[in-house]
């Protein structure tokens, strides 16, 4: 027992979490730290001790979650032994609410600490100290927290079936999904445009207004319904402004402060304000990046231009990407990047194509030696060109100027 009292005592002391070990009459067999007795809401209440025990009897080989008025505790139940950790909490409670639970379950000193504490990370740390107690580190540790399947579908199946038919009586009609994607794009990229194409001039409020009030009904309290729809709006807002090229990290950043400050609204008029204030902000960021993205796409344009036309005015050169970069402008690399990008090629291949094209127009139209054609548009040797003619046209310059020569050119 020295072990798992030196791991109970340290859990405690550098996380706040509270165990204790029982054997199978319930008599304690390590705790947290002296004096554990007169602060642990378990051990003060013999009520609460054979719930938990109880509960995690159901559980055979792994941890049972037990809810205690909002205070959590994991049981888990052996032959040997029952180990419980707990309170936490995974929400604030005020400390005259803690002090009430503590008084409520018959402690007699100042209480033991009761975190706030992150679902999963809770769980990992069961799960290690666990592996530490009975060295098991083989097995993944199994958690069971409540989820009866049977009273799921019991629950779910007749409410949708009375949902469909309140809808059905009272005329509620849910929004589309086109609708919906349609009112998201104007209110994050700024596009309002109806089915016609006609400009909607109704405002940001008025607009999320109309789709909210056909989202459905998804809690009886009109607050709950709200801050559903909020969570939901904000979530979407997100997705739809990195759709619309804002910066992800921007986006994910400003929807988890829209959810923190939308936990601290008081009234529904204050959710709706919030959300509101949230869509203007998406907004923001989407038109931010659009604009910049068509910026962007008209600089790029114009760098894609004035290469096209260097090309053409010295197609009888040898070209190299630093040289029509330095006319250009611009740094080889970015150049060669966004060329690719708006050509579907390499600068290089489009250079070889257009000097292709040409030898094609002197092979069909001249009789010029194919090592003079080669010369001409600065591919030699004759073996290069042949080998670059072929790569882009399929046939040799010798099979295409005997395919493709202009008979009437020949006699005249």
């Amino acid at each position: 027992m020295e072990k798992a009292a030196y791991l109970l005592k340290n859990i405690y002391r550098m996380f706040g979490l509270a165990g204790r070990m029982f054997d199978a009459k319930g008599k304690p067999l390590a705790v947290s730290f002296p004096g554990f007795e007169k602060e642990d809401p378990v051990l003060c209440s013999p009520e609460l001790l054979a719930a938990l025990q109880k509960a995690g009897q159901g559980e055979p080989g792994g941890y049972r979650a037990y809810s205690d008025g909002g205070y959590w505790y994991y049981v888990l139940c052996r032959t040997e032994c029952c180990i419980v950790w707990g309170p936490v909490s995974f929400e604030e409670h005020s400390k005259h609410e803690r002090c009430l639970y503590c008084k409520k379950r018959g402690v007699r000193g100042a209480g033991i600490v009761i975190p706030i504490m992150d679902f999963w990370r809770l769980e990992e740390m069961i799960a290690f100290a666990h592996g530490l107690l009975f060295e098991e580190y083989v097995q993944p540790v199994r958690f069971d927290n409540g989820m009866d399947s049977k009273w799921f579908r019991g629950e779910f199946w007749p409410r949708q079936l009375e949902y469909g038919l309140e809808n059905a009586e009272w005329g509620i009609v849910h929004h589309s999904y086109e609708d919906e994607k349609r009112a998201w794009k104007w209110l994050i990229e700024g596009n309002p445009r109806t089915k016609s194409g006609q400009a909607i001039s109704d405002g940001v409020e008025n607009a999320f207004e109309n789709m909210a009030g056909m989202a459905g009904v998804m809690a009886g309290s009109q607050r709950k319904n709200a801050e559903y729809g909020a969570v939901a709006g904000i979530t979407l807002a997100t997705r739809y402004a990195i759709a619309a090229g804002a910066d992800e990290n921007k986006a994910y950043a400003l929807s988890d402060v829209m959810l923190q400050i939308l936990a601290k609204a008081g009234d529904v008029i204050g959710t709706w304000n919030i959300l509101v204030y949230a869509i203007k902000e998406f907004g923001r960021l989407g038109r931010e990046a659009k604009a910049e993205s068509e910026s962007e796409s008209e600089t790029h344009s114009r760098y894609v231009e004035r290469s096209r036309d260097y090309i053409a005015r010295h197609i009888y050169e040898k070209l190299s990407l630093q040289q029509i970069a330095e006319n250009v402008g611009v740094h080889k690399g970015y150049l060669s990047r966004i060329f690719s990008e708006q050509m579907g090629m390499t600068l290089t291949d489009y250079i070889l194509r257009e000097k292709i094209q040409i030898s094609c127009n002197l092979l069909k139209y001249s009789d010029r030696s194919i090592a003079v054609v080669a010369a001409y548009i600065n591919l030699s040797p004759q073996s290069y060109f042949t080998k670059v003619f072929k790569r882009v046209t399929g046939e040799t310059p010798a099979q295409y100027r005997r395919t493709h020569t202009d008979k009437s050119f020949i006699e005249s």
